[in-house]
């Protein structure tokens, strides 16, 4: 089974957190392929980094999608309720075209985050949009085929659980946390395995909080292709800058007609054949990973001893300890 998580920042950081912990490979899987698109920035408004999206999901052809996106697409002037909806459809749009186009068998939307920094107005103006943006996708999702709608849990407390810029998690406590809602015991990617077992008859009557039958360590290479990156300026495994696009209608439509350059996208050289292409080495800064050399399409990290950081016993292997 192939299961594909792709967004925005937080997908490539949950990229990055996997990378540097080699015993959640994978989503410690075993007879499951897991890999992670994250756009820094991205937007569905942004018809670039849609059709990165839709270029990934054609490249690997998986059978479920996880998507993560839509929050920088409310920070924005004159964001409204009208935003809110238009956002809501845009995601319901794209859910939509992955179903029909390459045939997925079910694609799972998160929910739009809260934040306690925002770029152009006002956080407590943008969490209100994120509330009712949640609201109307919670409601319009029920009624789409193959598409579900995904609350993030346990991440509530903002003080313990995000990075020094109010957006996103940090890999002490709040990553982890958030890969729990993708892998834990009653996570998205349980639960599509456990009603794939039951649609196939291997498993009958069996509810989500039994033992679950894909807690098995495989220890496979690494399959993420988001790196760690520092910034939102730059990309640190290709950089590809193209303008930004305006807000299209119909995104679909204008995918094929628009540049398909990807704007700062941490993807591999074979999921977007063309654009300008330039390496970079990053530092390491507040307590972040490092980079410590490349190859032509990959990086090597540095392992970080961090305290606190989420341990394989949680994920049904036995505790693994480092030299």
């Amino acid at each position: 089974m192939k299961i594909v998580v792709v967004g925005s920042s937080h997908v490539r950081r949950l990229g990055t957190f996997i990378y540097n912990r080699p015993a959640l490979h994978n989503f410690n899987l075993m007879n499951c392929e897991v890999k992670c698109l994250g756009i820094g920035g991205g937007k569905v408004s942004n018809s670039d980094h849609v059709q990165t999206i839709l270029s990934f999901i054609e490249k690997n052809r998986p059978e479920h999608v996880i998507v993560h996106i839509g929050g920088n697409d409310l920070d924005i002037l004159g964001a409204s309720e009208d935003t809110t909806e238009e956002l809501g459809l845009r995601l319901i749009l794209l859910s939509q075209t992955l179903i029909t186009r390459f045939e997925i068998k079910s694609v799972t939307i998160c929910q739009l985050l809260p934040r306690e920094s925002t770029r152009v107005i006002a956080s407590n103006v943008y969490n209100d949009l994120v509330i009712k943006t949640n609201r109307f996708l919670k409601a319009q999702i029920k009624d789409q085929p193959h598409c579900r709608y995904w609350k993030i849990t346990g991440v509530k407390h903002s003080d313990r659980n995000n990075y020094v810029d109010g957006v996103h998690f940090n890999y002490d406590v709040g990553m982890p946390k958030y890969f729990r809602n993708m892998r834990g015991r009653n996570s998205i990617i349980t639960q599509t395995v456990v009603t794939i077992l039951k649609s196939t008859g291997v498993i009958q009557g069996r509810d989500v909080n039994s033992p679950d039958p894909t807690l098995i360590p495989t220890h496979q290479g690494v399959n993420s292709v988001c790196p760690p990156r520092q910034d939102t300026t730059t990309c640190n495994t290709i950089e590809m800058t193209t303008p930004s696009q305006s807000h299209s209608t119909n995104i679909i439509d204008k995918q094929s007609s628009e540049s398909s350059h990807p704007s700062c996208s941490n993807v591999t050289s074979e999921a977007v054949n063309s654009g300008s292409c330039q390496l970079k080495d990053l530092e390491s800064t507040g307590g972040e990973p490092s980079s410590t050399g490349h190859s032509k399409h990959r990086y090597m990290f540095k392992r970080v001893r961090r305290p606190g950081f989420i341990t394989p016993t949680g994920f049904g292997c036995g505790p693994k300890t480092e030299s």
